[in-house]
């Protein structure tokens, strides 16, 4: 990821980069819409967005959602197998809500491309 001016930036407690990579209490930052930098959260930083369940990094573009029915399918869909989070390939930022912490069935959970 290059490091341009970000112009927007969202934090959550956990956000996936592949399917058994995470991190915790970071930031996503983007500049125009494109993803450029995450980061941990040490201290509050100006101009943060706090968004409640998970944040996904993917390398790979879904345009419908709706057929998604689990956790691993998502991933699936989304990722290349392979930690993204230095990678200079065009991302996409999904935030998913409504799914207990811990499980793997995603029917009743909104997910939102960012």
């Amino acid at each position: 990821m290059k490091k341009d001016k970000c112009n927007r930036r969202i934090a959550a407690n956990r956000i996936y980069t592949a399917t058994d990579v995470y991190y915790d209490n970071h930031i996503v930052e983007l500049a125009d819409g494109h993803i450029v930098n995450i980061c941990p959260l040490k201290e509050e930083q100006a101009m943060t967005e706090w968004v409640s369940g998970i944040l996904v990094i993917a390398d790979k573009l879904i345009t419908d959602l709706g057929k998604i029915r689990n956790i691993q399918d998502f991933y699936t869909k989304t990722h290349n197998n392979t930690d993204i989070a230095h990678q200079t390939v065009e991302l996409n930022l999904y935030h998913i809500t409504g799914i207990p912490y811990g499980a793997t069935d995603i029917n009743n959970a909104q997910i939102t491309k960012l």
